[in-house]
This record gives structure tokens, sequence and C-alpha cells, in this order.
């Protein structure tokens, strides 16, 4: 940020987990280093997969979250994808507004870990060297780098010492008006380079600024920001945010990172705009019409769902000075049908599944069903049913209840989407009609059971460890058929015949959901 440069990567989702992840449990990490100004995923791994005889398939030893063609959940992925970019488009707009720069000092070593600024919630910072430091102006009272990042604070480091270049530059930053806050009084400057002339010098700037009481030192940062009466930049309870500016529009990223559902009033340090919705998970911007506006800053009540991240976006004038209780910013839900039993649901033989479809009189986990081919079945299997409707609007919704763990649906033949995170549920206005309606939910776990499963048949491959396949198989050379009556194959093996399954499938309950107007 304090250089002016617009990404900001990292690798990202870096696990050892097994196949365990998926992009529900993953998106609350990514919304939290989002927050933390992320916003260029790298991802951590995909390996390249050049055999379509070997699934899962290749992997970086024990490492990975396997963003790659044969992870079960792999064609459902889109709208995670999607989800990811457009928070990295919004998020790569403008700069970052934050209140403190924060130098965190001049000795060596300095380690990130020892980076500590005890800053209270809703108020952001950069860090900042002591090179960018010394290229510090003050305009209209704000700290400014020639990036154009500017602060309302300079934050000094911890310690008594203070070099001669730096101890002027914090001189000539208070002339100018800068806040120049934190840090011990310095006692002198580090090392020998003109000794003692530099201590004399540093000791003088001290008396000047610290002993004078121009430089705000031994006062904690929030009591600080009371006594100025800067209010925080958002307030939304645990709620974790980031901001930034994009010419005319105040762009806010808010961030639930529990899994629960929860409505927050938050509050943003914006005056004069009128807030909007701009979800990342469809795309869809729309108006906030129930705001309220209080010196200075705007109060929006929104509500959650688990795991859920909004942007909020002010770009246009408000009208007056708010329309708290004008109209709802979401809407209600009333269930119209139950989606019984029974299912026919059907699984795939190639991964050991029955031939024939099975009848499962109501929806249950498939890792506790008692046929071995379904409790160590991996991949997708089809749910199919109909359902009645006598009251279709243009707001229409099919409500998956609990899913294990990505689920696609059709109606009457027609893709309705995916749904990949609570609510499970998909818009069916299009499709759904009037009267009886055919139903089909493809339905994809993890490859967890599956390669449980195989770890009862005797192995098939010469192995030092776990993760450490010492040649390749003859059968697999040769394309032959495998002498173990294994289903997977992969370069590193997790898990063991007595592993826990992981519950899969379907787990409802399923309903028709209608969005009231």
């Amino acid at each position: 940020h304090t250089t002016g440069r617009p990404l900001v990567g990292a690798e990202a989702f870096t696990s050892d987990r097994g196949w365990r992840d998926h992009p529900f449990l993953l998106k609350a990490m990514g919304d939290q280093k989002f927050c933390e100004g992320l916003n260029r995923v790298i991802f951590h791994l995909s390996a390249h997969q050049a055999y379509g005889n070997m699934v899962p398939g290749l992997t970086h030893r024990k490492w990975g979250e396997h963003i790659q063609r044969h992870n079960t959940w792999w064609n459902c992925s889109r709208p995670w994808m999607d989800y990811l970019t457009r928070c990295q488009y919004l998020l790569q707009q403008g700069e970052l507004v934050a209140d403190v720069c924060y130098w965190f000092g001049e000795g060596a070593p300095l380690n990130v870990n020892d980076m500590k600024l005890e800053l209270p919630r809703g108020y952001d910072f950069d860090y900042c060297s002591s090179a960018q430091v010394l290229q510090l102006s003050v305009k209209d009272g704000r700290l400014v780098l020639p990036s154009g990042a500017n602060y309302r604070y300079l934050h000094l480091p911890a310690g008594d010492r203070m070099t001669v270049p730096l101890a002027r530059k914090v001189r000539e930053l208070v002339a100018g008006g800068a806040r120049v806050v934190g840090g011990q009084r310095p006692r002198g400057a580090p090392g020998l380079t003109d000794y003692p002339r530099s201590d004399t010098e540093v000791e003088t700037i001290a008396a000047e600024l610290w002993d004078a009481g121009r430089v705000r030192s031994g006062r904690p940062l929030a009591g600080v920001l009371a006594r100025d009466g800067l209010k925080p930049d958002f307030e939304g309870e645990d709620l974790q945010y980031i901001h930034r500016r994009a010419g005319e529009a105040e762009i806010y990223y808010v961030s639930h990172q529990e899994n629960r559902p929860r409505e927050v009033t938050c509050t943003f340090r914006i005056a004069g705009r009128r807030p909007e919705l701009w979800d990342p998970e469809t795309g869809v911007i729309r108006d906030l019409p129930d705001y309220s506006e209080q010196e200075g800053r705007v109060s929006v009540p929104l509500r959650f769902e688990p795991m859920q991240s909004w942007f909020v976006v002010f770009r246009r004038p408000a009208a007056g000075a708010g329309k708290a209780g004008a109209a709802r910013n979401f809407p209600r839900w009333s269930e119209q049908a139950t989606v019984s039993g029974p299912w026919q649901v059907s699984f795939d033989p190639k991964w050991g599944g029955p031939k024939e479809a099975v009848a499962f009189e109501r929806l249950s986990d498939w890792s506790q069903h008692p046929d071995a081919r379904i409790h160590y079945y991996s991949g997708t299997a089809t749910y199919s049913g109909k359902f009645e409707i006598s009251n279709l609007r243009s707001e229409t919704y099919l409500d998956l209840g609990a899913v294990e763990v990505m689920a696609r649906v059709r109606v009457n033949g027609q893709d309705c989407g995916v749904a990949w995170k609570p609510p499970y549920r998909v818009d069916i206005s299009r499709a759904a009609r009037v009267g009886v309606n055919s139903l089909e939910i493809d339905t994809v776990n993890l490859w967890i059971n599956r390669l449980i499963g195989d770890e009862q048949l005797p192995l098939d491959g010469n192995w030092k460890d776990f993760e450490t396949l010492l040649e390749w198989p003859e059968w697999f050379k040769k394309g032959e058929p495998r002498p173990s009556g294994r289903f997977t194959f992969t370069s590193c093996r997790h898990y063991k015949k007595d592993s826990p399954l992981v519950p899969s499938g379907l787990l409802g309950p399923v309903t028709i959901q209608l969005q009231d107007p």
C-alpha cells in the first residue's frame, strides 16, 4: 500500500489436510485475508494431472488444497471462483483507507511477528519502513507518501534510540502539523556514527518534541483517538472489514466469520452518501434503503448468512439525512412446501457405487448407510424426485437444507445452479411451473470415504511411507487392471483403514421457499 502497488498476492490456502477442504470451509479463511489486505489469491496448490487413470491424482507429497480437475467438487467450483474473482477485482481498486502509518523501527533484526500495534477495532493501519518515513510530507494535516497513500497519524516504534536523520524528519513533520504518537522518548542515537554529537542532537530534538508534548507518547492509542474525537471508520460488533477508496466511491468489504446467521447494524465513517449492497456471490448490486446518518456516519442494518461477506459501497449522494425504516434491506422468506421422499439416488459404479439406483425413503448421510458401496462412496450421486407447486412467484427458490458438500440442481431438465454454501438455496423461478415438476440434484462429497474404503484392500504399490511412492506400479505403467480392486490412486495416502468417515450427501430438509415482496 505504501508504495502504491495495486496488487497484494500471497500463497493461499496451504494445507496438509488431505482432501478435507472444500470451498465453503475455505471461504472464511480467504475472507479474513481479504480484510487484512490480500487481493490476489495464488493457490497452493494445483498439481498437474497428466494421467486420466490416476485419480485423485498427483500431489505435492502431503501438501496442497488440490485445486485440480480430479477433485470431486472441481466441476462445481465455478461459483467460488467467481466469488474470489469479484472480491479481488473490487479490492484492487483505488487505495486503502487507513488512519495510522505504523513505522516499525530501524533496528535489526526486524521480524514481522514482533511488530505489534494495539489499534482499537474499527481503525486500520499500514506498516511503514524507515526509508518511507523519510519520504513523508504533510498536506492539510495528513501524512502523505509519494505513492499517494495518506494517513492521519504516524505511530513511532518502541525503543529509546533514534538515528539523527529520522529524528530530524519527525521534527519536520511535527512542525508541518502532523500528528505523531507513540514511541518512547529517545535518549540518544544507536551506534557510534558521529558519536557523541549524534546523541546530543537527538536529545535536543527529544526535548523539543517529547518533553514539550508535541509528540504524544506514553498513552494508549485508543485514548489518543478518543481525545481527538476520531470515531471508528467501521463499527459492527466483531465483524472484520477493510475500506478502499476509488475515485468518488467508498468501498467497504465486511466479513462475518462465524458459522451462524446474524443481523448486525454496521456504522461507516461516511457522510452524505447512500449505501449500496454489492453481492460478491452473485454480482447483484442493489440499494440499501434502510439507513440513517448521524454525526458524520451512516448506519445500515445488515443480515449475514453463515460466513457471509458483503461489499457496502457509497458512491451516490444521499437524499436527505437518511431513511431509517423506510423499507427492508433484506427479503423475508416463507416456506411453501417440503419436498419429501422417496428419492431415487444414482451412484457411479466407476467409484464403487451400486449399479442400480437406490431408494432413499428419507434423506440420510451416506457414511452411515449399511451398504459398503454407499458408505465408502466418493464422487457425485444424483437424487431424482418430483415436487408440486401451487404458487409460483418471480422469486421462487429451492432450499436444500444441509449438504455435504456441494450440489447442482436441475428442475424440469434446466440447470438452476450450484449450492456451495449455506443457505444451500438456488433460484428455480424460470425453470419451475405450477403443478408437478421433476427434480434432479447432483450431490458431491469429498474423496475421503473412498480413500478409506480402498485402505481396506491390499496395497498394489511400493511405498516408503504414506507420502512417498517409490516407483510407478507395473499395472499402472502397462495400463492393466489393478490386482487389488482399489478404485483410487494418488501419490499420498492420507488415510488409514480405521480413519473416521466424513458426513456425505444431501441431508435436507428440501423445501420450496418464496421471497416475500
